[in-house]
């Protein structure tokens, strides 16, 4: 019987299909007029408030939803990247810088502005 060299990558495909699932999901940003002062352009997520460990429903109540939702999850793990904008352009409106917030199994793992 002769070894077929394609079965290696068929058997990987088929063992890593459907194994991790990454989405990104946009959220209805209605935390612009929260967090921005009348013609301001900066947001005010505090960082300091922030602890390593905190619940998804924490972050919530502290700063409302993010804009964006990066999503990665295993059959056991799940990880996710909150995206909220940090600063808008007073040209355009556009957000010009973001902060993150990344989350492992529910919990609040880091930060980065």
């Amino acid at each position: 019987m002769s070894k077929n060299p394609l079965m290696p990558v068929v058997f990987m495909l088929v063992f890593f299909c459907g194994c991790v699932t990454e989405y990104i999901e946009e959220v209805p940003n209605y935390n612009i007029n929260r967090t921005l002062k009348p013609g301001s352009t900066t947001s005010h997520y505090d960082t300091s408030g922030l602890e390593i460990g905190m619940t998804k429903e924490d972050i919530k109540g502290k700063w409302g939803l993010p804009t964006q939702i990066a999503v990665s999850a295993t059959d056991s793990q799940s990880y996710e990247q909150w995206e909220y904008c940090n600063s808008y352009s007073s040209k355009t409106g556009d957000c010009e810088s973001f902060k993150y917030l990344y989350f492992d199994n529910e919990k609040l793992t880091s930060w980065k502005e």
